[in-house]
């Protein structure tokens, strides 16, 4: 009985702690950029922006990374961390799409989606080519916090 009773407790705990990390997963996405080039958490959390000219800061201005002419995305150490496609898509390292990206022009907006097929940002229309990108650094920078 004893041994029943702790199994229960058992997996009780196990049931809490997965519901803490998924509240604090859903909490986080989908992302949003906005006109300004500002990108935001669900919970409406500064994370990083991107400036004119392709240059990815944190939230305290630090940059962290910045698209080069040839559309790779390289970090601040100037290591190739992935690129984005002709078709907007991001692909890892290794040539792997991570992230997937559907235009809305009539709506002036585009969403990024994981392999997963989950949305997991909203950016302005103006950082369509930009957005499979942040939403790499969102995962990389932002859910990690």
């Amino acid at each position: 009985m004893k041994i029943l009773i702790n199994i229960i407790i058992a997996v009780a705990m196990l049931l809490v702690n997965d519901t803490v990390i998924a509240q604090h997963y859903i909490a986080r996405f989908p992302a949003l950029i906005d006109s300004t080039g500002t990108m935001r958490d669900s919970a409406g959390v500064t994370c990083a922006f991107i400036t004119k000219d392709n240059v990815i800061k944190n939230q305290a201005g630090q940059k962290i990374a910045f698209i080069d002419h040839d559309a790779n995305l390289i970090n601040d150490e100037g290591k190739v961390i992935g690129k984005i496609a002709r078709n907007g898509s991001f692909l890892n390292q290794n040539g792997e799409v991570e992230f997937k990206v559907k235009r809305f022009k009539e709506k002036a907006y585009c969403e990024v989606y994981d392999v997963s097929g989950r949305r997991v940002l909203t950016g302005h229309l103006k950082y369509t080519g930009q957005a499979s990108s942040m939403a790499y650094i969102h995962k990389q920078l932002c859910t990690s916090q």
